[in-house]
């Protein structure tokens, strides 16, 4: 028979329960305000410390997990990027977004161990495409499905996972100038349209302008847009120039080489891109 005491004990655990539960939740929220505000410092190193901290209170908050994430993909910390974003995918097998970054991260982790991307399916592959089902709009997504398949030469595949990525982002200038990339590969020329040309237009507007934000929006790789437009609009020197503060705004040292591997792609039209070899010789020394 039970007593009186142990009663009371089994009728208010429900109760601590919930009570530890909503403290818990408040001091996760607070840790994640902290974190922003880390962020916004610019203190990377502090701002991962606290989201640890508050996925040790709640191992399967998602958004902490999620956050934790891309700040150690950006500084190549591929591991723990890659164990975040794999747990978050755990959590919540719908979170399109988490399994984006894993498929990126997995790439990434395969490009730095030297091991071979034109397998099928690529490294990185299945969770991009995952993440594709789970948010067909999800531009960010199938621009990287692109970088995966130029990565593996699939570069008729890579060319059209690109150009659905430019119809769903609206225009984005990103998805744009990795198509026109994989067009020189694919079909062997730029030649570039009309359309091409207003599309590189507007491109160059938007980019432009994000670059003159104080800090810049979307760096470093709104540096490496507008260079490339610039490339294309035929000023060599701009390319170069600009390109050039591109890399003085990276924070990961493969970004730069990213950029520098893409626009090898453009070595066949070489003939038409006045300035390309030249400014590639240079920027290559600077990525070594």
């Amino acid at each position: 028979m039970l007593t009186e005491s142990l009663v009371q004990n089994r009728l208010d655990s429900p109760v601590r329960l919930a009570l530890g539960a909503q403290l818990a939740s408040g001091k996760i929220d607070g840790l994640l305000a902290q974190a922003e505000n880390e962020i916004r410092k610019s203190n990377w190193t502090g701002a991962m410390e606290v989201y640890r901290q508050a996925i040790m209170i709640d191992p399967n908050n998602p958004l902490a997990r999620m956050k934790l994430g891309i700040l150690c993909r950006d500084r190549e910390i591929w591991d723990e990027a890659l164990e975040q974003f794999t747990r978050a995918t755990s959590v919540v097998p719908g979170y399109g977004e988490a399994w984006r970054e894993k498929g990126i991260v997995e790439n990434k982790i395969a490009q730095s161990a030297k091991k071979a991307m034109d397998t099928d399916p690529a490294p990185g592959e299945s969770s991009l495409r995952r993440a594709i089902e789970l948010n067909n709009k999800d531009f960010d997504a199938c621009a990287s499905l692109g970088g995966v398949l130029k990565r593996a030469k699939r570069f008729a595949q890579a060319l059209a996972a690109y150009e659905q990525s430019y119809k769903v982002s609206g225009g984005h200038p990103y998805p744009l100038l990795n198509a026109l990339k994989l067009r020189v590969q694919v079909k062997g020329s730029l030649t570039l349209s009309g359309s091409d040309k207003l599309a590189l237009a507007r491109a160059e507007r938007i980019r432009e302008g994000q670059t003159q934000q104080n800090p810049p929006f979307d760096k470093p790789w709104c540096f490496f847009d507008l260079a490339e437009i610039k490339l294309y609009r035929g000023d060599p020197v701009a390319f170069r120039d600009v390109a050039i503060k591109g890399l003085e705004q990276t924070d990961a040292n493969w970004h730069g080489r990213t950029f520098v591997d893409s626009l090898r792609l453009l070595l066949p039209a070489s003939h038409e891109l006045p300035g390309l070899k030249e400014g590639l010789a240079e920027l290559e020394q600077v990525v070594q």
